[in-house]
């Protein structure tokens, strides 16, 4: 067993039991507590530590007392209200004398509002601030250590008073009122002189299970959290006192440990031996056996002098003496509880402290190194977004950056080498652009019937070519169709009449399209960005009518050149609503490329007046060029409305061959349908029997088709309607390529150095103008600067450890 005596060559001042307490492993405590007084643990997740909790009056005061040779408050109103962090630095310097820095540690800032906000009131009115240490006091005594304490934490219990009201006041520190009965907020001690060990423990408020009154209701949740914050950190050494005056199932402080899974990290610490009773000894001797209530590094047992002795001013090694007579003299601790003597007294709880906190720390110093180094990293990268106010030649400075700016952009809208993105996404959108106008060709209804106010017999739904829309008649009229994407092809979907559109008598009309706004929306497919449009169906008597009304007068059977330009241009009159799209969303893309080019180059400056104007000036000349961009494609739209005319002859008859073709072949199979539909009468045959009876009709029954030349009509119209799309869509394609991409890409970065008055004579003034930085800015700036200093240093600390 260890020696219970004063060893004669401790010097004045000195302990042994203390002087074991960091044997062997004073360097590595040493560099810890030199971090935590930087202020690293405000940065990273956290640093080694011990934390002694209990319930309250469990003698955990008594054991910091024991620890660490002050005195700290204990009468009614002074005792730990609030965390209570001691520092122990050894100073053997010639001359050095024992000194106590108290400081108040603030995390939390006092909020009285927050009180009633629907938020995470774990503290109760105390909120995350940015951490402040506020010097308290500097005393040299170990006498007037209890009385600085109280008066320190009762300035963290009134956090609407100024602290310094409450130093040098013992009659304000026992008669005044706390606004706040616990705080988060930390009293920190800083303790140095010769032969002192180089170790911090953490005294917490004694756990509560119910308030004084009401109004402190939640108080009893606040020190839970605040308990809990503690214990829960893997790097804590939990030490949880237990009286034997009271059966450990009582113990809430226990429950805690328990409920944060911090069992493995935790010390026992039986307290008032002297009073446990003749019929709890088994239940406490299976305690210390290991058999009930396990602890990662089981139980220790500790004896503090009772408070008639305190008062007497007991010294520390008489205490000490004393604790291990009581061992050695009482039972059941000399008897039954012997085996487990290594385990009795307070220098044996020290020297498993030294030990289990040394491995600890040797553990830790790897993972610290790592938090040091991402936090140094994260506080660079934010730096960079914060640079310093430039000195030198703003305006040129300024103009490197927009050179910059303006070559990157040039390399997205030339479609450089690496710079591809800009240029995939526009071709997607321009391939929606063609594919919308080719989904709404022109066609043609091959039935004679549609929109006419005369009975058929048996409604028959005529097939079309998949690639066009085409209309079923319902209720006798003609229904036009709007075309809506899905997936990668274009789909009629059923679309109501408009009934303001252009009223006439006799057959059906002929639909003409109206451009329909469609809310833009993201998506896979860009067709889906485009408003709704539709597409022109000619009916057979519509046609009909229009080449009644065209035919030169005297002269049968010729057909008015201009009736079939006015159909060609009936059916492209659709194009100028998803043109007009077109050419709007590729200037948004070209924004949104801009803007990304100049978050690249001066995204730094954001806060300041320089980035608004410059967003600005960007703006106005996009708009500018945005407007010129669509007076030009309307002088496209209204070429190809003025002159129905092309030199491809060749293309033109291909494609009107192909329409005539498909025409013809709807045109047969309805008349087919037709003869055989009055042959049958009521005995109308269906399947495979009719699509039989189909393929032996003979055509020499139906004769020439009385529609012949209304077909041949919308085939022309259709052949010429293929060439005028591809040429349209690509002089728009190629406009905006070569106008609204050019233009950026020539005068923009010119546009923003006169806008900016970077040729002035006052250029130097007014870009400083532009630059002034915002003062919450540059506080941050300051801040993150300081947090960097302090961390290189924490690494040089670490580097020393090796």
């Amino acid at each position: 067993m260890a020696s219970n005596t004063p060893q004669e060559d401790t010097p004045p001042g000195g302990s042994a039991s203390l002087d074991r307490l960091t044997h062997g492993v004073k360097p590595y405590v040493e560099a810890i507590n030199d971090l935590r007084r930087q202020g690293v643990e405000d940065l990273i997740p956290s640093l080694p530590k011990i934390v002694v909790v209990g319930d309250q009056s469990t003698g955990k005061s008594s054991l910091i007392e024991a620890m660490s040779e002050i005195k700290v408050p204990r009468d009614v109103g002074t005792c730990t209200r609030c965390p209570l962090e001691i520092n122990l630095t050894e100073n053997n310097t010639e001359g050095a004398q024992w000194a106590c820095k108290v400081s108040l540690h603030m995390r939390y800032m006092y909020d009285p509002l927050f009180e009633s906000q629907k938020s995470d009131r774990r503290f109760g009115n105390f909120v995350p601030q940015l951490p402040e240490d506020v010097a308290f006091e500097t005393i040299h005594s170990k006498d007037e250590v209890e009385k600085v304490i109280s008066q320190a934490q009762q300035a963290i219990l009134n956090p609407h008073e100024n602290p310094m009201k409450y130093r040098h006041d013992d009659g304000l520190t026992h008669h005044l009122s706390s606004r706040e009965q616990f705080s988060p907020n930390v009293v920190r001690l800083d303790i140095s002189g010769p032969n002192l060990p180089n170790l911090s423990f953490t005294d917490l408020p004694g756990v509560i299970q119910e308030a004084d009154n009401d109004d402190h209701g939640h108080v009893v949740s606040l020190v839970e959290n605040l308990v809990k914050s503690y214990i829960r950190d893997d790097n804590s050494l939990v030490l949880l006192a237990r009286p034997m005056t009271e059966d450990a199932n009582n113990s809430t402080a226990g429950r805690y440990v328990k409920e944060v899974q911090a069992d493995e990290r935790c010390i026992g610490v039986l307290t008032k031996p002297d009073l446990i009773r003749k019929l709890s000894h088994k239940k406490w001797g299976e305690l210390l056996a290991g058999k009930s209530f396990k602890q990662g590094h089981g139980y220790f047992v500790t004896r503090q002098p009772e408070r008639g002795l305190r008062d007497q001013t007991l010294s520390h090694e008489q205490a000490r003496t004393a604790e291990a007579d009581f061992f050695r003299r009482e039972a059941p601790w000399n008897t039954e509880f012997l085996p487990y003597a290594d385990r009795f007294g307070t220098e044996k709880l020290q020297l498993a402290l030294s030990e289990k906190l040394t491995s600890q720390i040797k553990k830790s110093i790897p993972l610290i190194n790592e938090q040091v180094r991402k936090k140094v990293e994260q506080i660079e990268q934010e730096l960079q977004t914060l640079p310093d106010p430039p000195s030198e030649d703003l305006p040129r400075k300024l103009q490197g950056q927009l050179d910059k700016m303006g070559s990157e952009l040039q390399h997205y809208l030339d479609d450089a080498a690496g710079y591809h993105t800009f240029h995939k996404q526009w071709n997607q959108l321009a391939l929606a652009f063609r594919q919308l106008l080719m989904a709404t060709r022109p066609d043609l209804h091959p039935d004679p019937a549609a929109g006419l106010p005369r009975p058929r017999q048996r409604p028959r739904t005529i097939q079309a070519a998949p690639e066009t829309p085409t209309p079923s008649r319902k209720n006798n009229r003609v229904e036009s169709f709007q075309i809506v994407s899905s997936g990668d092809e274009a789909t009629p979907v059923k679309r109501e009449p408009d009934s303001n559109k252009r009223k006439r008598s006799g057959p059906a009309p002929i639909p003409t399209s109206t451009p329909q706004k469609r809310p833009k929306q993201a998506g896979a497919n860009p067709i889906s960005r485009f408003r709704a449009v539709v597409g022109t169906t000619f009916t057979l008597t519509g046609i009909r009518e229009e080449l009644c009304s065209g035919r030169t007068t005297g002269m049968p059977g010729l057909i008015d050149s201009h009736t079939v330009d006015r159909l060609s241009r009936q059916s492209a009159a659709h194009w100028k609503g998803p043109m007009l799209d077109f050419v709007d969303m590729s200037a948004e893309l070209l924004r949104q490329q801009v803007m990304a080019r100049l978050e690249d180059a001066l995204g730094s400056w954001k806060p300041t007046k320089l980035f608004e104007v410059l967003v600005s000036l960007i703006q106005s000349c996009l708009e500018r060029w945005l407007k010129d961009e669509r007076d030009e494609a309307n002088a496209i739209f209204d070429l190809e409305m003025r002159y129905i005319t092309t030199l491809d002859q060749d293309g033109k008859e291909k494609w009107k061959l192909h329409a005539e073709q498909r025409f013809q072949k709807m045109r047969l199979e309805l008349r087919i349908n037709e003869a055989l539909d009055e042959d049958e009468g009521d005995n109308v045959t269906e399947g495979s029997k009719r699509e039989a009876k189909v393929a032996k009709f003979d055509l020499k029954r139906l004769g020439k088709d009385e529609f012949w030349q209304e077909v041949d009509i919308v085939a022309h119209v259709r052949g010429y309607h293929e060439i005028a799309l591809w040429r349209f869509v690509d002089n728009i394609h190629r406009r905006v390529l070569g106008n609204l991409f050019l233009k950026c890409r020539k005068l923009l970065v010119r546009s923003l150095v006169e806008g900016l008055g970077l040729e002035r004579a006052d250029a130097q003034e007014h870009c400083a103008y532009l630059m002034a930085e915002d003062p919450h800015r540059e506080a941050r700036r300051v801040q993150l600067k300081k947090e960097k200093e302090r961390l290189h240093r924490a690494q040089d600390r670490l580097a020393v450890l090796g």
